[in-house]
């Protein structure tokens, strides 16, 4: 009697191990990305598999899925995870048309561009402006956009300049330089001047003659006014004896 109920027992107890192993399929975790941006987080099937999303992204289409930030390894919906792991989306970029404005600037050779989301405007080309530095593109003409490009439509962007400076250098010859009515200590002075402004140029004084103005060349004596000098200049002061 003994014997038949420990064969009973053995018997149960393998039936409920075999219904235990049966249903224990424990679902692994799947995180989704978008970059660094977790999207959410999915869970296996009892095959290992997953049912993943579609998302949208404006300006962009979706292409699938990947195992890799890179986005060089592409998940198929048939495979199977043994284990937790992370998924990330994959878009392609939908192209826009960018037109260039350049905001005084010198003309382009080409001033339409084809542009893709996500691409780089490092494409874009470097406009020039006498006296001015390129500092990048814009929307609105002040401030630069992002070097990725983001925008999902056609767009205008607008150069935006900042004048260039030069830098005036003043040689005495001997004499004392004045900005205004406040002297300046040594025999040289520099002044930074902006193009496209007025300025006032310094003055110099020595004892026993007058000051005529600052030399640039045999031929040509510094004055004031808007400055269009293209680059750095040095200048002497010339003096008449008394």
């Amino acid at each position: 009697m003994k014997k038949f109920f420990i064969i009973i027992v053995s018997t149960v107890m393998l039936a409920f191990s075999v219904v235990f192993s049966a249903c224990d399929k424990t679902p692994y975790f799947i995180m989704l990305y978008d970059g660094d941006t977790v999207i959410t987080t999915v869970l296996t099937d009892d095959d290992g598999k997953v049912t993943l999303p579609s998302p949208e992204k404006q300006g962009y289409t979706f292409d699938g899925w990947y195992y890799n930030k890179a986005l060089t390894n592409k998940y198929s919906p048939n495979d199977v995870f043994n284990k937790s792991g992370t998924l990330y989306c994959g878009y392609i970029g939908l192209e826009y048309k960018v037109t260039l404005d350049v905001n005084g600037g010198e003309a382009l050779s080409q001033s339409e561009y084809i542009i893709s989301s996500g691409s780089s405007v490092n494409v874009l080309p470097i406009p020039t402006r006498k006296y001015y530095n390129f500092i990048g593109w814009s929307i609105d003409g002040s401030e630069e956009i992002s070097p990725v490009f983001n925008y999902a439509k056609d767009v205008t962007l607008k150069a935006i300049w900042r004048n260039k400076t030069s830098t005036i250098t003043y040689d005495s010859a001997g004499g004392i330089i004045y900005n205004g009515e406040t002297p300046i200590v040594g025999n040289y002075s520099t002044q930074t001047v902006t193009h496209g402004t007025e300025f006032i140029p310094y003055v110099a004084k020595k004892d026993g003659y007058t000051f005529l103005g600052w030399k640039v060349s045999d031929t040509e004596i510094l004055s004031g006014g808007i400055w269009d000098y293209d680059g750095n200049l040095s200048v002497t002061a010339m003096y008449e004896s008394n």
